[in-house]
């Protein structure tokens, strides 16, 4: 399956995006997946299956 992360910033899907910067990117999820109006995902542009899988550098990319 696909990353759904990495298909919005190629633009596979689309977003509403609130910032892009080179490190990591900001966007609204689709209204069905909004926790709360305004709700905004960041996230860093260095694909990693999870957490645990995160580099030091994709965490502190939205920073």
């Amino acid at each position: 399956m696909p990353c759904v992360f990495c298909s919005i910033m190629s633009g596979d899907l689309s977003a509403r995006w609130v910032a892009r910067a080179p490190d990591a990117v900001a966007f609204l999820p689709f209204p069905t997946r909004a926790l709360a109006p305004g709700h905004t995902l960041v996230v860093p542009r260095e694909h990693s299956v999870g957490v645990h899988d995160a580099t030091p550098a994709a965490f502190t990319a939205a920073g």
